[in-house]
């Protein structure tokens, strides 16, 4: 009579459990019956088996389900058990806050939100020219070429045209002193621009000694470069090591140019030549490094398509910091070129240009009666521009 007490599914149950604990038969994880629902922790397990394992046919086989004391640390703990991958569930897949930005990009095959693009590089649009402050140095009678320093706040470089000692003023962005630094020994024909340009030793000065107004100067063409001066306290004056490289256009040709380039990364030197009115200018090129004790043979890049209309002639350039842009400049007009996209900065010169705000030629301190001078912000976001003639103005063109 006991034996009938002991109906056929609970023996069937027994015979089972006898197997698995003998290491015979079948595995009890794996019919999906067993120790789950029948045995005393089935309150606390059922409900992860429910959640997990329940349906799934077989039970993957781990071992750890029937080892554990409670199978229900094993299931919760162990993605393996739902068939997915390793990271279901972890929070950096989640959108938790602190992994918003980095994991969902990968996971979804796209970066979640937009990246910072950063500062802008160029100005969108520009504003009115404004005054900044008159040139206060009495010596700085025929300001031909300015260059803006990178690594001294406030502090720009200048020089005289023709005719002038060699001598580069240093000066503040309202036009104050600030000193002067003397090349001694060189005699200039015609200095004519400058620009700021990478060095042997760093930031460099050089000085375009590249005038021909008659198209028959006996000297070669020159450029002398100065490693950029520290300025320091008050207005000082004292002498500067420089070099000096020789230049010769294609077969020996005579051209008067006012502007001269410099990249600031790859320190090639270009010169824009100035034609008659009505005439456009054409640019030569000078592949760095420069070659001291030799010529530096030019090649020719391009003719522009400035001047343009009623512009006059070129006086003028600067390469924006970054190598982006350029700006060149006529007595009455500032053209602004933005490099194409590509390896090569040459075709610039050949892209569509636009003309940004320029004082207006004429008498007075809003005007500029004979302007060549013209250098970027060290950020690329406006420009500074001066005239020849004695107590002329600083002017400023910034993003609108």
């Amino acid at each position: 009579m006991e034996e009938r007490a002991l109906n056929p599914p609970g023996r069937r149950l027994w015979w089972i459990l006898c197997l698995a604990a003998c290491g015979e038969g079948p595995d009890v994880n794996d019919l999906g019956l067993g120790l789950d629902l029948g045995m005393a922790d089935a309150t606390a397990d059922a409900a992860a088996d429910v959640g997990a394992d329940a349906g799934l046919e077989p039970d993957l086989g781990f071992a750890l389900d029937a080892t554990q004391p409670d199978a229900a640390d094993a299931d919760l703990g162990f993605a393996e058990d739902l068939g997915l991958p390793e990271d279901v569930g972890l929070p950096e897949d989640v959108g938790l806050p602190e992994d918003a930005g980095a994991d969902a990009g990968p996971d979804l095959g796209v970066d979640a939100g937009t990246p910072d693009p950063g500062p802008p590089i160029l100005c969108a649009a520009y504003g009115a020219v404004s005054n900044e402050g008159v040139l206060a140095n009495a010596g700085l009678t025929e300001l031909s070429g300015l260059a803006a320093s990178n690594s001294q706040a406030g502090v720009l470089y200048g020089h005289n045209d023709s005719g002038g000692a060699p001598v580069i003023f240093i000066l503040s962005t309202t036009g104050a002193d600030l000193g002067e630094r003397v090349l001694d020994g060189v005699t200039p024909t015609d200095w004519e621009d400058l620009a700021l340009g990478p060095g042997p030793n760093g930031p460099s000065l050089y000085i375009g000694d590249i005038g021909d107004n008659g198209l028959n100067r006996p000297e070669p063409y020159r450029v002398y470069r100065v490693d950029e001066p520290f300025v320091g306290g008050g207005p000082s004056t004292s002498t500067v090591a420089f070099e000096v490289f020789e230049l010769e256009y294609p077969g020996g040709v005579h051209h008067n140019a006012e502007t001269l380039l410099v990249h600031p990364i790859t320190s090639d030197l270009y010169i824009v030549t100035k034609e008659s009115t009505g005439d456009p200018s054409q640019v030569y090129k000078a592949s760095a490094p420069l070659v001291l004790g030799a010529i530096n043979l030019l090649s020719l890049v391009t003719t522009l398509a400035v001047p343009a209309g009623l512009d006059l002639p070129v006086t003028g350039g600067d390469i924006h910091p970054l190598g982006e842009a350029l700006l060149l400049r006529t007595y009455n007009t500032i053209y602004q070129f933005i490099r194409p996209a590509g390896p090569d900065f040459d075709p610039i010169f050949s892209a569509p240009y636009t003309r940004v705000p320029a004082a207006p030629l004429g008498i007075g301190p809003n005007n500029e009666i004979q302007g060549e001078a013209i250098t970027w912000f060290p950020n690329g976001l406006g420009y500074y521009t001066a005239s020849e003639r004695t107590n002329q103005q600083l002017h400023a063109v910034r993003c609108q």
